[in-house]
């Protein structure tokens, strides 16, 4: 199936990147949107989709490694650098009962701009965890929304901004956030990788936090004297 806007011959006969815009309207907040539409929506075109996916079934390996969540973050954001397009820096925030935390970094760029955001309560991390999955900042110098964000964000560095929902649970929405210090790092391309990245990721971070919380009630059972099961 090809994607909306034509037949595959058709979308196949346009020539160009596709270009982004500020965000991605056509991604609402339906309660059957999942993470894998959108990664189908975002399919990855050319003769670079084997070496892709061959890329993705190795980093799905490498977080099934990971033991925590904590491990399973760290080694998410690092691997959002090495695998998207234009990032020099990741970070991944959540929301949890309304308030965002921010949960990886990995480096201060992305760490200063998380914060900047959890202080300021604006900017794109709250914007795609509440209207569109994903949203694209090309320019912070030219960005209109969040004001105040986006003025301490250019002043620490920031050049463009690539933001993903992350789904980890029903009652936490996660973002994964991409940062360069240029402007117009994050094409059609960044955007493809990061949705499948960000998909991937997000089943195995329900796997580990379900494991972390078994292990956890066992080990609450064994302190107390419970034995197994009861």
């Amino acid at each position: 199936m090809g994607r909306s806007g034509g037949t595959d011959a058709e979308v196949a006969a346009k020539p160009g990147k596709k270009r982004l815009g500020g965000n991605c309207k056509k991604h609402g907040m339906d309660p059957a949107w999942n993470d894998q539409t959108l990664a189908a929506d975002h399919s990855v075109d050319g003769p670079a989709v084997d070496g892709l996916a061959w890329r993705m079934g190795e980093f799905a390996q490498q977080l099934h490694q990971e033991r925590t969540e904590a491990d399973v973050l760290a080694r998410l954001a690092q691997t959002a650098v090495d695998m998207i397009p234009g990032a020099q820096e990741a970070s991944i925030s959540s929301m949890v009962r309304q308030a965002m935390e921010p949960q990886c970094a990995s480096g201060p760029l992305a760490r200063r701009a998380d914060e900047l955001q959890v202080r300021l309560g604006q900017g794109p991390c709250f914007y795609v965890v509440a209207d569109d999955p994903v949203v694209h900042v090309p320019d912070v110098a030219t960005e209109a929304r969040w004001p105040e964000f986006i003025a301490r964000a250019r002043d620490v560095g920031v050049g463009s901004m690539l933001s993903i929902r992350l789904f980890v649970a029903s009652d936490v929405l996660g973002t994964l956030n991409l940062y360069s210090t240029d402007t117009d790092a994050f094409d059609e391309d960044a955007v493809d990788v990061g949705v499948l990245v960000a998909a991937h990721a997000a089943v195995v971070l329900v796997e580990t936090r379900e494991s972390d919380q078994l292990r956890d009630a066992a080990s609450s059972r064994m302190s107390s004297g419970r034995p197994r099961g009861s």
